[in-house]
């Protein structure tokens, strides 16, 4: 089981993937949603999206529309900053849950328990 973790900021998502490889997670990263659709269109072992909402190009929440298209039920955690200026909805309308929907800066042990909560395979190093 892989997270696809769409973040186009590069220190970011270095930052992040690495501390989730450590803890082990298997991590596909995308900087782009085109980047992540494609991603996930090649890598069945993505089962669960790791997003930040401003991207390039297509944003998180059409991102994740289009990757629920692909593969239906699949869970998400969404942390980004935008998140406090009223985009929490949308994604609660395709089944996001409240614990899921992390502002930046968000803490590493919230994200954490967020994506144990939609793998199920959270790992302690």
């Amino acid at each position: 089981m892989s997270i696809l973790y769409v973040e186009d900021d590069v220190f970011t998502r270095q930052t992040i993937a690495g501390r989730l490889r450590r803890r082990g997670f298997d991590v596909v990263e995308a900087t782009s949603g085109e980047e992540a659709l494609a991603s996930a269109a090649h890598n069945p072992d993505v089962t669960a999206a790791l997003l930040d909402v401003d991207l390039p190009g297509i944003n998180g929440l059409e991102t994740y529309r289009r990757l629920r298209a692909l593969r239906p039920g699949m869970p998400a955690v969404v942390c980004s900053a935008s998140l406090p200026l009223g985009t929490r909805e949308p994604f609660r309308e395709l089944g996001v849950p409240d614990h899921c929907l992390l502002a930046k800066p968000c803490l590493f042990s919230d994200l954490l328990a967020a994506l144990e909560s939609v793998t199920g395979d959270f790992q302690t190093a």
